[in-house]
């Protein structure tokens, strides 16, 4: 495993266990960090993107954790699900940014939107 995937997995735990904050030195090193494995995969952008903004929603942060999310998830909309779990991720990052958008009190249509299609990913599997 590569300093790329091992930073990644640990933030992800860290935010798994409900210490989101504390991963966020880990999401910090992953920006500008290229991996030899994925440095041509584009959703390998989204990974940071994507932990900086759940940080940020932990921080009770959502007007960033939106901006972080929507940029992550348009990232991983260009990706092919099938690749490196990212149908897991995007559900992650639907389901986060909803929440987000919830917290901001914005968009509720969007927010169910994402929520909708997130289920609909997941019954996918």
């Amino acid at each position: 495993m590569d300093l790329f995937a091992t930073l990644a997995n640990i933030g992800d735990a860290l935010c798994v266990l409900g210490q989101c904050a504390e991963a966020l030195p880990y999401f910090s090193r992953l920006i500008g960090l290229k991996s030899p494995e994925t440095s041509s995969e584009p959703a390998m952008k989204a990974l940071p993107l994507r932990g900086l903004g759940l940080v940020a929603l932990a921080e009770d942060e959502p007007q960033m954790a939106v901006m972080l999310l929507q940029r992550a998830l348009a990232i991983l909309e260009q990706a092919p699900l099938e690749r490196l779990g990212l149908r897991e991720i995007m559900i992650e990052t639907m389901r986060a940014l909803a929440d987000a958008h919830t917290a901001l009190r914005s968009k509720p249509q969007r927010a169910r939107e994402l929520r909708r299609r997130a289920a609909e990913l997941e019954s996918a599997n």
